[in-house]
C-alpha cells in the first residue's frame, strides 16, 4: 500500500506494483478528452482505486451516457454539464509566447490566445489538459499543472 508523503530532489522513486488493471495515463486521458469512449475501457478504468474523485466523475458519467442517450456527449467537465463550469468548453487553440528554463527536467511555457483575448483567471494548482497534433497525425493529450498568478495587466 502506498502513503503519501514528503519527496525532496535527489530521491529515487521506485515502482514496485502494476495494478491489474494496467491503465495508462495517456489512456485515461484520451477516455476523458478525446472523442470516442469504449465502455470497457471505461469500466476498467473505474475499476482503478487510487484515481481521484473528480476523474472518477467524469468517467462514471461517460458510462452513463454510453447506456442512456442524452442531449450532450463527452466528458461532463467539457461540456458544461457540471456545478463548476470549466473556463471553456473543449479544447481551443493556443499560442506558445514563452518558454523558460526552471531546472534540468522542467521548462515553464507561457501560453496566449492567438488572437489577444485574455485568457481566464487562475489558481496555481490547477491543471490545463492539451491537445497537440504530432508527426503522422497522431493527436496525444497531457496533462500540465498551472503554476504562480496569472499575470495581471497594468492600467497606468
Amino acid at each position: 500500500m502506498l502513503n503519501e508523503g514528503e519527496l525532496e530532489a535527489g530521491q529515487d522513486i521506485v515502482k514496485i506494483s502494476d495494478e491489474p488493471e494496467q491503465v495508462s495515463v495517456a489512456e485515461i486521458d484520451a477516455l476523458l478528452y478525446l472523442p470516442g469512449h469504449p465502455r470497457d475501457n471505461l469500466e476498467r478504468a473505474l475499476r482503478i482505486p487510487a484515481l481521484s474523485p473528480g476523474w472518477k466523475d467524469s468517467l462514471q458519467s461517460l458510462l452513463e451516457q454510453s447506456d442512456t442517450p442524452t442531449t450532450f456527449a463527452g466528458n461532463s467537465g467539457l461540456t458544461g454539464v457540471t456545478t463548476r463550469p470549466p473556463a471553456w468548453q473543449g479544447f481551443r487553440p493556443m499560442r506558445v509566447v514563452a518558454t523558460q528554463t526552471e531546472s534540468r527536467n522542467v521548462r515553464s511555457v507561457m501560453l496566449s490566445d492567438p488572437d489577444g483575448t485574455p485568457l481566464p483567471e487562475w489558481v496555481a494548482g490547477q491543471s490545463i489538459a492539451l491537445r497537440v497534433s504530432t508527426a503522422g497525425d497522431t493527436t496525444v493529450v497531457r496533462n500540465y499543472s498551472l503554476c504562480n498568478s496569472p499575470p495581471h495587466t497594468s492600467t497606468e
